[in-house]
Protein backbone atom coordinates (compact mmCIF):
# COMPACT_ATOMS: atom_id res chain seq x y z
CA UNK A 1 0.00 0.00 0.00
CA UNK A 2 2.91 2.07 0.68
CA UNK A 3 4.19 1.86 -2.81
CA UNK A 4 0.83 3.28 -4.20
CA UNK A 5 0.21 6.22 -2.05
CA UNK A 6 3.04 8.12 -3.94
CA UNK A 7 1.81 7.09 -7.31
CA UNK A 8 -1.48 8.86 -6.05
CA UNK A 9 -0.15 11.78 -4.99
CA UNK A 10 1.39 12.60 -8.00
CA UNK A 11 -1.45 11.61 -10.25
CA UNK A 12 -3.89 13.75 -7.65
CA UNK A 13 -0.66 16.70 -8.45
CA UNK A 14 -0.44 18.47 -5.25
CA UNK A 15 0.55 21.39 -5.43
CA UNK A 16 2.09 24.50 -3.47
CA UNK A 17 2.03 24.15 0.55
CA UNK A 18 0.42 20.82 -0.02
CA UNK A 19 3.90 19.49 -1.84
CA UNK A 20 6.24 20.97 0.93
CA UNK A 21 3.70 19.60 3.47
CA UNK A 22 4.24 15.99 1.86
CA UNK A 23 7.80 15.93 1.54
CA UNK A 24 8.61 17.22 5.08
CA UNK A 25 6.14 14.30 6.52
CA UNK A 26 8.02 11.75 4.52
CA UNK A 27 11.51 12.98 4.81
CA UNK A 28 11.86 15.61 7.18
CA UNK A 29 8.82 15.50 10.11
CA UNK A 30 8.87 18.90 11.38
CA UNK A 31 7.33 17.54 14.62
CA UNK A 32 9.53 15.13 15.66
CA UNK A 33 13.01 16.97 14.52
CA UNK A 34 11.39 19.53 16.12
CA UNK A 35 11.07 18.59 19.25
CA UNK A 36 14.46 16.66 19.31
CA UNK A 37 16.21 20.29 17.82
CA UNK A 38 14.79 21.63 20.67
CA UNK A 39 15.88 19.39 23.04
CA UNK A 40 19.62 19.86 21.92
CA UNK A 41 19.67 23.50 21.39
CA UNK A 42 18.45 23.95 24.42
CA UNK A 43 20.73 22.19 26.12
CA UNK A 44 23.36 23.77 23.99
CA UNK A 45 22.71 26.83 24.89
CA UNK A 46 22.27 25.97 28.95
CA UNK A 47 25.65 24.16 28.70
CA UNK A 48 27.76 27.34 26.91
CA UNK A 49 25.78 29.16 29.71
CA UNK A 50 26.68 27.26 32.54
CA UNK A 51 30.54 26.79 31.10
CA UNK A 52 31.38 30.27 30.55
CA UNK A 53 30.16 30.96 34.60
CA UNK A 54 27.35 33.64 33.86
CA UNK A 55 24.77 33.43 36.51
CA UNK A 56 20.74 32.98 35.95
CA UNK A 57 19.43 31.19 32.72
CA UNK A 58 19.76 32.33 29.25
CA UNK A 59 16.98 34.28 27.99
CA UNK A 60 14.33 33.96 25.00
CA UNK A 61 16.43 35.44 22.37
CA UNK A 62 19.57 33.07 23.21
CA UNK A 63 17.54 30.05 22.99
CA UNK A 64 15.21 30.95 19.61
CA UNK A 65 18.58 31.81 17.91
CA UNK A 66 20.21 28.03 18.95
CA UNK A 67 16.86 26.56 18.16
CA UNK A 68 16.71 28.26 14.50
CA UNK A 69 20.59 27.64 14.09
CA UNK A 70 20.33 24.20 14.21
CA UNK A 71 17.03 23.68 12.57
CA UNK A 72 18.70 25.40 9.11
CA UNK A 73 21.86 23.16 9.89
CA UNK A 74 20.03 20.04 10.02
CA UNK A 75 18.06 21.09 7.56
CA UNK A 76 20.38 22.03 5.16
CA UNK A 77 22.12 18.12 5.91
CA UNK A 78 18.64 16.57 4.61
CA UNK A 79 18.73 18.96 1.88
CA UNK A 80 22.10 17.80 0.44
CA UNK A 81 21.39 13.87 0.92
CA UNK A 82 18.55 14.52 -1.71
CA UNK A 83 21.52 15.50 -4.20
CA UNK A 84 24.17 13.28 -3.18
CA UNK A 85 21.44 10.12 -3.34
CA UNK A 86 19.41 11.58 -6.37
CA UNK A 87 20.88 8.97 -8.78
CA UNK A 88 20.81 5.77 -6.36
CA UNK A 89 17.07 7.26 -5.63
CA UNK A 90 15.64 7.55 -9.28
CA UNK A 91 17.32 3.89 -9.47
CA UNK A 92 16.34 2.09 -6.50
CA UNK A 93 13.63 4.35 -4.42
CA UNK A 94 11.84 6.10 -7.13
CA UNK A 95 9.11 5.90 -4.75
CA UNK A 96 10.78 9.15 -2.64
CA UNK A 97 9.51 12.64 -3.15
CA UNK A 98 12.60 13.93 -5.38
CA UNK A 99 12.95 11.25 -7.86
CA UNK A 100 8.57 11.03 -8.61
CA UNK A 101 9.25 14.86 -8.82
CA UNK A 102 7.12 15.70 -6.41
CA UNK A 103 9.56 18.74 -5.28
CA UNK A 104 12.54 19.73 -7.80
CA UNK A 105 16.15 19.35 -6.73
CA UNK A 106 16.45 22.60 -7.84
CA UNK A 107 13.72 23.86 -5.35
CA UNK A 108 15.20 22.51 -2.31
CA UNK A 109 18.73 24.26 -3.25
CA UNK A 110 17.14 27.46 -3.66
CA UNK A 111 14.95 26.57 0.00
CA UNK A 112 18.62 25.66 1.42
CA UNK A 113 19.97 28.72 0.25
CA UNK A 114 17.30 31.00 1.47
CA UNK A 115 17.56 29.23 4.62
CA UNK A 116 21.24 29.81 5.09
CA UNK A 117 20.85 33.48 4.45
CA UNK A 118 18.39 34.04 6.87
CA UNK A 119 20.47 31.94 9.46
CA UNK A 120 23.49 34.08 8.32
CA UNK A 121 21.22 37.42 8.54
CA UNK A 122 19.92 36.89 12.35
CA UNK A 123 23.40 35.84 13.19
CA UNK A 124 25.00 39.04 12.30
CA UNK A 125 21.99 41.17 13.43
CA UNK A 126 21.60 39.46 16.96
CA UNK A 127 25.27 38.08 17.71
CA UNK A 128 27.82 39.22 15.54
CA UNK A 129 30.26 37.01 17.28
CA UNK A 130 28.60 33.88 16.04
CA UNK A 131 29.96 34.43 12.61
CA UNK A 132 33.26 32.70 12.72
CA UNK A 133 31.62 29.17 13.97
CA UNK A 134 29.09 29.68 11.66
CA UNK A 135 31.59 30.57 9.10
CA UNK A 136 33.71 27.21 10.15
CA UNK A 137 30.61 24.87 10.28
CA UNK A 138 29.34 26.30 6.65
CA UNK A 139 32.93 25.53 5.01
CA UNK A 140 32.95 21.72 6.27
CA UNK A 141 29.57 21.28 5.33
CA UNK A 142 30.22 22.20 1.71
CA UNK A 143 33.43 19.97 1.64
CA UNK A 144 31.23 17.67 3.31
CA UNK A 145 29.07 17.92 0.13
CA UNK A 146 32.15 17.80 -2.58
CA UNK A 147 32.67 14.75 -0.35
CA UNK A 148 35.99 16.10 0.57
CA UNK A 149 36.75 16.39 -2.88
CA UNK A 150 37.84 11.84 -2.76
CA UNK A 151 34.34 10.79 -3.17
CA UNK A 152 35.05 7.55 -4.40
CA UNK A 153 38.22 6.66 -2.11
CA UNK A 154 35.39 7.56 1.01
CA UNK A 155 32.97 4.81 -0.79
CA UNK A 156 35.01 2.43 -0.76
CA UNK A 157 36.13 3.30 3.27
CA UNK A 158 32.32 3.42 4.91
CA UNK A 159 34.36 3.88 8.39
CA UNK A 160 36.01 6.67 7.36
CA UNK A 161 33.24 7.94 5.70
CA UNK A 162 30.89 8.17 8.73
CA UNK A 163 33.01 9.51 10.91
CA UNK A 164 34.39 12.36 8.49
CA UNK A 165 30.14 13.43 7.88
CA UNK A 166 29.70 13.01 12.09
CA UNK A 167 32.36 15.16 12.59
CA UNK A 168 30.21 18.14 11.45
CA UNK A 169 28.08 17.65 14.74
CA UNK A 170 30.75 18.96 17.26
CA UNK A 171 30.39 22.25 14.89
CA UNK A 172 26.63 22.16 14.93
CA UNK A 173 26.93 21.88 18.91
CA UNK A 174 29.57 25.11 18.68
CA UNK A 175 27.11 26.85 16.99
CA UNK A 176 23.96 25.52 19.17
CA UNK A 177 26.18 26.86 21.91
CA UNK A 178 27.68 30.22 20.87
CA UNK A 179 24.83 31.73 22.28
CA UNK A 180 25.31 30.95 25.40
CA UNK A 181 29.24 31.50 25.30
CA UNK A 182 29.52 34.16 23.42
CA UNK A 183 31.54 37.26 25.12
CA UNK A 184 33.31 34.69 27.73
CA UNK A 185 36.51 33.58 27.60
CA UNK A 186 35.53 29.97 27.04
CA UNK A 187 37.74 27.03 25.19
CA UNK A 188 37.61 23.74 23.80
CA UNK A 189 38.79 22.81 27.60
CA UNK A 190 34.87 23.40 28.51
CA UNK A 191 33.02 22.86 25.56
CA UNK A 192 34.75 19.78 24.29
CA UNK A 193 32.27 17.55 26.45
CA UNK A 194 29.10 19.20 24.98
CA UNK A 195 30.80 18.76 21.58
CA UNK A 196 31.93 15.18 22.39
CA UNK A 197 28.32 14.04 22.73
CA UNK A 198 26.91 15.82 19.76
CA UNK A 199 29.82 13.57 17.74
CA UNK A 200 28.64 10.59 19.73
CA UNK A 201 24.76 10.67 19.60
CA UNK A 202 25.10 11.60 15.96
CA UNK A 203 27.42 8.13 15.07
CA UNK A 204 24.95 6.24 17.69
CA UNK A 205 21.74 7.75 15.35
CA UNK A 206 23.31 7.05 12.02
CA UNK A 207 24.85 3.65 12.88
CA UNK A 208 21.57 2.56 14.60
CA UNK A 209 19.58 3.59 11.67
CA UNK A 210 21.54 1.23 9.11
CA UNK A 211 21.26 -1.86 10.59
CA UNK A 212 18.63 -4.10 9.19
CA UNK A 213 17.17 -7.34 9.46
CA UNK A 214 17.83 -9.13 6.44
CA UNK A 215 14.10 -9.13 4.84
CA UNK A 216 14.31 -5.19 5.12
CA UNK A 217 17.59 -4.94 3.22
CA UNK A 218 16.99 -2.78 -0.17
CA UNK A 219 19.05 -3.25 -3.30
CA UNK A 220 21.22 0.12 -3.80
CA UNK A 221 20.76 0.89 -0.22
CA UNK A 222 24.24 0.40 1.86
CA UNK A 223 23.50 -0.70 5.29
CA UNK A 224 26.40 -1.58 7.97
CA UNK A 225 24.44 -4.97 8.63
CA UNK A 226 25.18 -5.67 4.86
CA UNK A 227 28.48 -3.85 4.65
CA UNK A 228 30.37 -5.53 7.62
CA UNK A 229 28.00 -8.10 8.93
CA UNK A 230 25.83 -8.30 11.95
CA UNK A 231 28.20 -8.68 14.63
CA UNK A 232 30.54 -6.35 13.39
CA UNK A 233 27.93 -3.96 12.61
CA UNK A 234 25.89 -4.46 16.33
CA UNK A 235 29.55 -4.12 17.82
CA UNK A 236 30.16 -0.72 16.80
CA UNK A 237 26.74 0.40 17.69
CA UNK A 238 26.80 -0.51 20.85
CA UNK A 239 30.07 1.43 21.15
CA UNK A 240 28.61 3.83 20.23
CA UNK A 241 26.05 3.93 22.78
CA UNK A 242 29.15 3.45 25.45
CA UNK A 243 30.79 6.62 24.08
CA UNK A 244 27.58 8.70 24.73
CA UNK A 245 26.83 7.36 27.98
CA UNK A 246 30.65 8.33 28.60
CA UNK A 247 30.31 12.17 26.73
CA UNK A 248 27.22 12.38 28.41
CA UNK A 249 28.56 11.78 31.91
CA UNK A 250 31.69 14.27 31.45
CA UNK A 251 28.96 17.14 30.02
CA UNK A 252 26.62 16.66 33.05
CA UNK A 253 29.57 17.36 35.12
CA UNK A 254 29.26 20.96 34.21
CA UNK A 255 25.76 20.95 36.03
CA UNK A 256 27.16 19.12 39.58
CA UNK A 257 25.54 15.76 38.05
CA UNK A 258 25.92 12.68 41.03
CA UNK A 259 26.66 9.33 40.67
CA UNK A 260 22.82 8.87 40.32
CA UNK A 261 23.04 10.32 36.97
CA UNK A 262 25.95 8.17 36.33
CA UNK A 263 23.99 4.94 37.59
CA UNK A 264 21.51 5.95 34.79
CA UNK A 265 23.27 6.34 31.84
CA UNK A 266 24.95 3.09 32.83
CA UNK A 267 21.27 1.00 32.95
CA UNK A 268 20.70 2.37 29.21
CA UNK A 269 23.75 1.24 28.21
CA UNK A 270 23.24 -2.17 29.28
CA UNK A 271 19.65 -2.38 28.08
CA UNK A 272 21.26 -0.96 24.86
CA UNK A 273 23.83 -3.79 25.22
CA UNK A 274 21.20 -6.77 25.77
CA UNK A 275 19.02 -5.69 22.65
CA UNK A 276 22.39 -5.72 20.84
CA UNK A 277 23.75 -9.33 21.69
CA UNK A 278 19.13 -10.43 20.85
CA UNK A 279 19.77 -8.92 17.53
CA UNK A 280 23.50 -10.33 16.81
CA UNK A 281 21.95 -13.80 17.99
CA UNK A 282 18.96 -13.53 16.09
CA UNK A 283 18.53 -10.69 13.28
CA UNK A 284 14.59 -9.98 13.64
CA UNK A 285 12.87 -6.74 12.16
CA UNK A 286 11.20 -6.07 15.47
CA UNK A 287 15.05 -6.15 17.23
CA UNK A 288 16.80 -4.52 14.40
CA UNK A 289 13.95 -1.35 14.30
CA UNK A 290 14.11 -1.32 18.23
CA UNK A 291 17.72 -0.62 17.84
CA UNK A 292 16.79 2.60 15.63
CA UNK A 293 14.24 3.55 18.09
CA UNK A 294 16.40 3.25 21.18
CA UNK A 295 19.32 5.23 19.33
CA UNK A 296 16.93 7.95 18.76
CA UNK A 297 16.27 7.46 22.64
CA UNK A 298 19.21 7.73 23.40
CA UNK A 299 20.14 11.16 22.06
CA UNK A 300 16.62 12.67 23.37
CA UNK A 301 17.69 11.19 27.05
CA UNK A 302 21.36 12.60 26.71
CA UNK A 303 20.20 15.85 26.01
CA UNK A 304 17.33 16.18 27.45
CA UNK A 305 18.82 14.81 30.96
CA UNK A 306 21.35 17.54 30.59
CA UNK A 307 18.00 20.53 30.31
CA UNK A 308 16.49 18.83 33.11
CA UNK A 309 20.19 19.03 35.17
CA UNK A 310 20.66 22.76 34.35
CA UNK A 311 16.85 23.74 35.23
CA UNK A 312 15.91 21.17 38.32
CA UNK A 313 19.45 19.87 39.42
CA UNK A 314 18.58 19.11 42.89
CA UNK A 315 14.02 18.55 42.16
CA UNK A 316 14.44 16.18 39.15
CA UNK A 317 17.38 13.55 41.06
CA UNK A 318 17.47 13.95 44.73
Amino acid sequence: MSDLTPVLETSAGPAGWQRWWIYQRERFPLLTNGVAILLFSFAAVEYGWIASGKPASPGALELLLSFFTCFVFFALLRIADEFKDFADDARYRPYRPVPRGLVQLAELGGLGVALAALQGTLALVFMTDMALPLIATWAYFVLMCREFFVPRWLKARPGIYLVSHMAIMPLIALCASAPGWIGQPVGIAELGPFMGLALTVGLCGEIGRKIRAPADEEEGVETYSSLWGFPVAVSLWIASVAATAYAAALAADVFDAGQDYINLLACGWLLSLCLGVCFACRPGKFAARAIEAVSGLWALFGFGSLVLFARYPFAFWS
